[in-house]
This record gives structure tokens, sequence and C-alpha cells, in this order.
């Protein structure tokens, strides 16, 4: 049997499995150089030198790359660069409400009893949620915050994967909000979480990135 045939335990047939890919490893791994600020907005990403760099072909560079740009962080210009996405303002205010508003939803998923509780549990996502008023880099601890909440979401409900993460890292390397409301607006969501106070959560996250709470949306 390979690592791809379906196969049964206990008389449950169980999905193939998957080996990774090596375009998967590099993706993650532009991620994380995206994420760290070790790549910044305007910066190149070679593939010949990565690929060069990280001793493979340029193929699976070229494969992470393409879903960068799918994922809205690079812009790819055929035969001329690729660097990550350097965003205007107009640009950036329409990601910051696309943004909250997944975000949002994905925490009401995660928080809603019976869901997070009946995966991993929600421990994390509180102690994610408690840095965020003091942390120096707000924009990377929400993004930390919401990949605990993406990891403590039940199976059905995968609607944030690392393409999201790592356009919201970069959006929101300029905070939406001063520092005072942003304090205050992080305490009340970490106190809303804890409380798994689901509506409260959501009014809050909506508030940082600067949207109408839910009741007052036409």
């Amino acid at each position: 049997m390979t690592t791809t045939d379906s196969f049964s335990a206990g008389g449950a047939l169980l999905a193939p499995v998957r080996p990774p890919r090596l375009s998967d490893e590099v993706f993650s791994r532009l991620v994380q150089m995206i994420r760290t600020g070790e790549l910044g907005p305007g910066d190149a990403i070679a593939d010949k030198d990565l690929a060069n760099a990280w001793g493979i072909s340029r193929v699976p560079v070229r494969e992470a790359v393409h879903r960068l740009e799918y994922a809205g962080v690079a812009d790819v210009w055929a035969s001329r660069f690729t660097r990550v996405r350097d965003l205007d303002d107009a640009e950036r205010q329409r990601l910051v409400a696309y943004l909250g508003e997944i975000t949002a939803v994905h925490l009401r998923y995660t928080l809603e009893p019976g869901s997070g509780e009946a995966s991993r549990g929600l421990a994390p996502v509180e102690l994610a949620a408690r840095d965020l008023a003091d942390a120096e880099d707000w924009g990377s601890a929400f993004t930390d915050f919401m990949e605990e909440v993406a990891a403590a979401a039940p199976d059905s409900w995968r609607g944030l994967g690392d393409e999201n993460l790592v356009l919201m890292s970069l959006v929101l390397r300029e905070p939406p909000l001063g520092d005072d409301e942003r304090r205050a607006l992080s305490e009340d969501l970490a106190a809303a979480v804890a409380a798994r106070d689901v509506a409260g959560a959501e009014r809050s996250v909506r508030a940082l990135f600067g949207l109408r709470p839910i009741r007052d949306v036409a």
C-alpha cells in the first residue's frame, strides 16, 4: 500500500494520506520569512537565488511564489521581478475590512459552545489573547492569536488558512487604530475570550478593525 492509498481502520474508511510536497515546505518557509519581517514590503523574491541557497530546483520555489501571489502578498511580473507586495492606503483599508469580517466570523465559529472545545481546547487561544494588549508588534501578535484560533476550530470549519494569515501579517504591520484604543479593545477581546463571550469577542474584533457592530450593518 502506498501513502496515497485509502485504508480502513476499525471499519471506517480513512482519507488518503498525501505526502508533503517540496513546494509546500518552500511556501511555509516564505510565509515565515514574511511574517517575521525577514522579507518586507517591496523586497525581492528571487526564485533562482532561493533555489541555490536551499539546494533545490527553481520549480518548487516558483510554485510557492505563485501561491503567495494568489494570497495577495506578492507581485509577480514575468521576466521582470517578483516582490513582496507594498500596499497603498486604499488597498490596506480594503484588506483591513476584509480581514476584520473573516476574523470575526472565524472567531465566532471557534468560540461557540461545542466547537473549539471539541477540537483541541481554547487554552492556547486565551493565552494568545492575553498577549495582545502589551504586544510591541501588535500585528504579529494578532496574527499569532488568529493562528491559535484556526488551530482550535472544529474540523468542519477551516476557513482561515496560511494564505489569509500571511496576508494578515502583511496588512497589520500598520495597525488600524491608535495605541490607546487598540490596547483597550485588546483587553476587552481577551476578557471576552476568557469568558467564552462569543458576542463580546466578535464585537471587540470588529471594533479593532474599524468595522461597525453587526447589529448596525444594514
